[in-house]
């Protein structure tokens, strides 16, 4: 894979560069600082996929995106965006003009290391279909794939939108959507799942202690219940139809996982 990284954060930089020499599967063709010198070099190098930065000194990544949308290249690199942003419109019209998928970096486990390993989940979606010009996608692919930024757009309308709690109950959907069992067991099967992706991804040994399955069970309830507490009932009975058990003023974290990924593994 080759990989171009727009950041102007030099710390950043230097730790994509430390964690990418354990991965030589990926050949990085340079960093970027600006939006033009990243056209630029785009059009030179023909990179397989684009690490961008929302918010750059020279250029924004917003322009970036439109620009790139209007270039004449045939073969257009997937475009994972970082971003400290969770503005719901900001993250709506990055999506609209052609990231493959947003990372925000206001998750408690955002890393260069984070961006890097997301970006190999994805690689196999990178390459698009003879004859269709689109961000790193097959036509026939656009609805369906990647599945975790479907996961995430949809809590974002429930209100779930940034924490460890949203990642975690992310990494849980999407695990049990991909993994469908006639009964899924969150003790035995699913939180473990979670505490070895989560682990994976730090190298702090306090920050791995923390990564419990009683840690990970409570941050999911806890996004829940605060979306239900302060959320639009309207948007929450459109994208949640199940009922809640009377007595009860939201879906227990079983019934709400469980609901998302049957949801998922229909589609």
């Amino acid at each position: 894979m080759k990989l171009l990284i727009v950041e102007d954060n030099p710390q950043e930089c230097l730790l994509f560069q430390q964690y990418l020499q354990e991965k030589p599967e990926i050949e990085l063709i340079g960093f970027s600082e600006s939006s033009t010198q990243a056209l630029q070099l785009i059009e030179q190098e023909n990179p397989d996929a684009v690490i961008l930065d929302l918010e750059l000194q020279e250029g924004s990544g917003i322009q970036f995106l439109a620009q790139i949308q209007e270039s004449r290249m045939e073969r257009l690199p997937f475009i994972l965006v970082t971003t400290c942003t969770i503005h719901p419109a900001t993250l709506q019209f990055a999506r609209e003009k052609g990231s493959g998928f947003i990372l925000t970096k206001s998750l408690q486990n955002y890393s260069p290391r984070f961006a890097i390993d997301h970006l190999l989940q994805l690689e196999k979606y990178f390459f698009p279909a003879p004859g269709n010009r689109v961000f790193g996608l097959p036509a026939a692919e656009l609805n369906t794939a990647p599945l975790l930024e479907q996961i995430e757009e949809k809590m974002g309308k429930i209100g779930i939108m940034s924490g460890v709690g949203h990642s975690y109950l992310v990494e849980a959907i999407r695990h049990c959507a991909e993994h469908p069992r006639r009964r899924i067991v969150l003790k035995q099967d699913v939180y473990p799942h979670v505490v070895k992706v989560f682990r994976a991804r730090t190298d702090d040994p306090a920050e791995r202690e923390k990564i419990t399955p009683a840690n990970i069970e409570r941050d999911i309830r806890t996004v829940i219940e605060k979306a239900w507490l302060v959320g639009d009932p309207e948007e929450l009975s459109k994208h949640y139809t199940q009922a809640i058990q009377p007595g009860k003023g939201n879906p227990t974290v079983l019934e709400f996982i469980t609901y998302f990924a049957r949801y998922y593994q229909k589609k």
